[in-house]
């Protein structure tokens, strides 16, 4: 389990994350620690979102982020960065007072416009919306293809093939591109998050394996946010919004798997 303490900074004057009445009804964030990722000032700003970068760098200050800044010694930053990912409402309080909030990985950058899909996502009804797989739709399929890509061990993998098996996940029974979410900050999205988390922590690695398991035992709909085939993460982009870069280079000290771009090989969330 990581603590973290925080402060709020923000690059405009006239902008807080502090505010205890934001008028802006959506907030996307993205989270950076330590050196796996360089942070780039969005593209293009919608006037009704937020954009909040946690990360633990004062010093990285892109124009267009307002940022919280935490403060941890976790010796994996891929690790922290995924405890982060999944615990924003512990980082920023007022993730409550927003009608949905969205989550965009650190390595891709946004070219154009976001308000559409939160838009989309909230007549949806539903609370939460994924990015369905774009090649595949099935947990089995996606470990295959990860222990046939070599991007993580083998024994990771089919300790999560185990749990999957046990807790009776069928075939095709979903897979999604986790770099990119919207949810209303509510009981069921929130239940969600804190039970992914938790299978991750204890099964380790394979977070993107895990997803339609706990989506399946919470019996949750969710709202695709794209349609298959298009994906956030292709290479060259397929998307307006999207372009993805490459993470830097594993760290030594890491215990995941850098993820891959999708260009038909496997996309690890």
């Amino acid at each position: 389990m990581f603590t973290a303490q925080f402060n709020y900074t923000t690059p405009n004057a006239n902008r807080s994350v502090q505010c205890a009445d934001c008028v802006r009804p959506y907030c996307l964030f993205s989270v950076i620690v330590g050196d796996y990722d360089d942070a780039l000032a969005p593209a293009f700003r919608d006037e009704t979102v937020d954009y909040v970068l946690i990360t633990d760098r004062p010093t990285t200050d892109p124009s267009g982020w307002d940022r919280v800044i935490v403060v941890d010694t976790a010796a994996d930053p891929i690790r922290q960065s995924r405890y982060l990912k999944m615990h924003l409402s512990e980082f920023l309080p007022v993730t409550t007072t927003y009608d949905a909030v969205g989550y965009i990985d650190g390595n891709i950058s946004l070219t154009g416009s976001v308000v559409g899909f939160f838009h989309e996502f909230i007549r949806s009804g539903r609370p939460i919306g994924l990015v369905p797989h774009p090649e595949r739709n099935c947990a089995y399929q996606e470990a295959a293809a990860v222990i046939l890509r070599h991007t993580d061990s083998d024994a990771n993998v089919r300790r999560v093939v185990a749990y999957l098996e046990d807790h009776e996940l069928p075939d095709n029974a979903g897979l999604f591109e986790m770099g990119f979410f919207i949810f209303r900050p509510e009981t069921s999205a929130l239940r969600f998050f804190a039970e992914w988390w938790r299978l991750f922590e204890g099964l380790g690695n394979r977070d993107q394996l895990l997803v339609p398991c706990v989506l399946r035992q919470m019996s949750l709909d969710y709202f695709p946010l794209l349609p298959v085939p298009i994906s956030v993460r292709a290479v060259p982009s397929i998307h307006p919004s999207f372009a993805y870069r490459n993470h830097r280079p594993k760290q030594a000290n890491s215990s995941l798997a850098v993820d891959t771009p999708n260009d038909g090989r496997s996309t690890l969330g």
